[in-house]
């Protein structure tokens, strides 16, 4: 093969003259005037194909020569064929061969014609431009050269253009992810996955996520008091502020509910997800005009249960929260809450309130519960298990069922409620009870069994 330009004979294997330097193109320029001359030649061949064969019509006899020359006719025709059909075929495999462009684009990287190499994909990329592979092949180029930023420019088109299905689209942003994760850019892979309008993709990526906070409440004036919930997108943690200052990592963590109280408050949130990344904070403004007292958030509802229930309760700030167990409404003398409550078997009704050192009292929040263990096991059945297992560890008794503490004391189990002490294990808890036999007083000795009702293994808890 001779160069187009000096024409000097080119060495097997070189893409450039070493006369003149000028770059061989490999990939056939495919001229229209070239296609219009094939398809002209074309047409010349089936134009004298059906000459002859008007003539044979009106000559029924055929000389020798005729045959000759319409055989001769025939092969130039096939042979024109199968060069036309091999030419672009050729044409599209070179297009499309990743093979055979990576074999191109290896031989200018190894001779260190950066240039030729991202010159020649681009050329590919503009012959077949809905071919997703020629551009990660190109990506890959500018990667190993050190041009990161041009590489992650094509991954983003590829990744935001609807030409592309949906597989190169993820594949170009695991590239993109990859890329910043490598460089521990979490910031920048928050930012970026903000920009994907994929929601499937983002949900791949959750954990990067990272956006403002949404409040439960639209800022504004209201005329009673109300609380606030707050939402973030991603895995991480909400902090907030009560007093206008920007929330960060030290500021108190959003848990549960923020009680908004009378007046004035401004609420500012801040999400950092698990990689540190900081979310721009949200600002809202309420103003409180009522003077009500909220009332406690019973964080347990109503119904028929038949495991260990427990009540926890999220109490309103500045109040302080009462409760009853009989039914009747709740005041300042009875029972205060300071912890979780666990529900005993069978039927009970809980009342709660809060009140505020003025004595203002919100409304009441009544629970109804109906608590039977999926169990043929009684409390007195799981007492009895209790006290043989601790004379069998050698405890001395009684003969009435009690163990002896000393020369005036006995020791006796009282059911308190059932209680689950780990995942699948629930119990019949029980508080050891010290008791003098003369004069009947009793006091708790601070130890606690569990009666396991199914396995019937015997716990000791601690209070």
């Amino acid at each position: 093969m001779n160069c187009p330009k000096c024409g000097k004979e080119l060495t097997n294997g070189h893409l450039y003259c070493e006369a003149c330097g000028y770059e061989i193109n490999l990939v056939p320029e495919f001229e229209a005037e070239v296609e219009e001359s094939i398809a002209e030649s074309m047409k010349e061949i089936v134009d004298a194909a059906a000459l002859e064969q008007e003539q044979t019509k009106k000559e029924p006899i055929i000389t020798k020569k005729d045959t000759a020359f319409l055989i001769s006719g025939g092969i130039i025709s096939i042979v024109i064929f199968v060069l036309t059909a091999a030419f672009f075929a050729g044409r599209a495999i070179w297009n499309n061969s990743t093979f055979i462009h990576e074999m191109v684009v290896e031989y200018y990287l190894d001779d260190g014609e950066y240039d030729s190499a991202v010159s020649y994909m681009e050329q590919i990329i503009k012959r077949s431009p809905e071919k997703a592979s020629h551009r990660f092949q190109l990506c890959q180029i500018y990667m190993q050269i050190g041009q990161d930023e041009k590489a992650l420019e094509i991954y983003k088109i590829i990744a935001g253009s609807p030409q592309f299905t949906f597989d190169e689209q993820l594949a170009a942003v695991e590239k993109i992810i990859a890329y910043y994760e490598e460089k521990e850019e979490y910031e920048s892979i928050a930012e970026y996955l903000t920009t994907i309008q994929d929601e499937t993709i983002r949900l791949t990526y959750w954990n990067y996520m990272c956006v403002p906070v949404t409040f439960s409440q639209p800022e504004g004036t209201y005329a009673s008091l109300i609380t606030l919930k707050l939402e973030s997108d991603g895995i991480g943690t909400i902090h907030y502020t009560t007093d206008g200052s920007e929330p960060n990592a030290k500021s108190p963590e959003f848990k549960g509910t923020i009680f908004l109280e009378t007046g004035e408050n401004t609420i500012s949130a801040v999400f950092i997800n698990n990689y540190g990344v900081t979310s721009p904070v949200t600002t809202k403004m309420y103003f409180i005009e009522s003077k009500q007292v909220l009332p406690p958030e019973v964080l347990a509802n109503s119904g028929t249960y038949n495991y260990p229930v427990e009540i926890e309760v999220e109490e309103t700030p500045y109040a302080r929260t009462y409760y009853t167990t009989d039914g009747t409404t709740p005041t300042r003398g009875s029972l205060l809450y300071t912890g979780t409550i666990h529900v005993p078997t069978g039927k009970s009704v809980y009342k709660f309130v809060s009140i505020d050192s003025s004595g203002m009292a919100s409304e009441v929040i009544t629970r109804n519960f109906h608590v039977t263990l999926d169990t043929e096991m009684t409390s007195k059945d799981a007492e009895k298990l209790l006290v043989d297992y601790l004379i069998s560890g050698g405890a001395a008794s009684d003969g009435k069922g009690h163990i002896i503490q000393d020369d005036t004391h006995i020791l006796i189990y009282e059911y308190l409620y059932p209680l689950t002490v780990e995942v699948g294990k629930d119990c019949y808890y029980f508080a050891e009870v010290s008791r003098d036999t003369t004069t009947l007083e009793q006091h708790r000795t601070g130890k606690y069994y569990g009666v396991d009702i199914r396995t019937e293994e015997i716990y000791t808890l601690i209070q």
